[in-house]
């Protein structure tokens, strides 16, 4: 092989090489594009939350407010022992009967193929005012009647189809569905508003009637989630 038949293989080589580093760049810049979507999309989740957690603890600040302004409501007669002085055991369990519960909670890591009727655990608790939502369960229990705010939010994962159904006690009170056809970025997110008793059991879990498939997605890019708290 003379030079020139030389230099035309290097040309040749040397031409693909290049082609093959425009299509790396290419392949960047879109990678870079998709994660600037992400980060706008997670920019907007914690945004959200922190929204939901003001709301609690303005309603927090209204009632501390009310006790201070009302004091003689508070102060009854089991207040006091028998020498006049304060009975700081009973003062505390009445604050803490007066207590707004409020939780939220996330899901650590992925649900990996929920059957039917299965409960859903949100075990990352960030908030849990009363402490009313208990972990393991993945079941939310009020301590004070009234009307209550339930808000959750279903990531699916790549082709995933997840039926959601939000239960108090034995009553349906709620329901959502999530299906992603070509990514977990086809999430699900309900808020209901409902009259709660003192004992009741709140949760969310998988379709009775639907079947699903597919794992539910939570990570720190999207996270699938459990929250409420006592309106009024």
């Amino acid at each position: 092989m003379d030079m020139l038949e030389k230099l035309d293989v290097f040309e040749q080589k040397l031409t693909q090489r290049i082609a093959e580093l425009k299509k790396g760049v290419a392949a960047l810049k879109y990678e870079n594009h998709e994660e600037r979507f992400k980060w706008n999309d997670l920019e907007n989740t914690i945004s959200d939350h922190e929204r939901r957690i003001g709301t609690i603890y303005n309603i927090l600040g209204k009632e501390h407010h009310v006790d201070d302004v009302k004091p003689l409501k508070f102060f009854t007669n089991s207040s006091f022992q028998d020498n006049g002085s304060l009975n700081e055991s009973s003062i505390k369990s009445k604050r803490a009967s007066t207590t707004a519960p409020a939780f939220y909670a996330y899901m650590s890591s992925n649900e990996l193929s929920p059957g039917k009727h299965h409960t859903l655990h949100f075990d990352t608790i960030i908030t849990n005012i009363g402490s009313a939502y208990n972990r393991y369960t993945g079941i939310f229990t009020p301590t004070v009647s009234g009307t209550y705010v339930l808000s959750y939010s279903i990531k699916p994962y790549t082709g995933a189809y997840i039926p959601i159904e939000l239960v108090r006690n034995t009553q349906i009170i709620g329901s959502a569905v999530t299906k992603a056809q070509s990514s977990y970025e086809h999430g699900a997110s309900s808020t209901v508003v409902i009259q709660l008793s003192a004992g009741d059991a709140c949760f969310l879990r998988t379709s009775n009637s639907y079947t699903p498939s597919g794992h539910i997605y939570s990570s720190a890019y999207a996270r699938s989630s459990f929250s409420g708290w006592r309106l009024i």
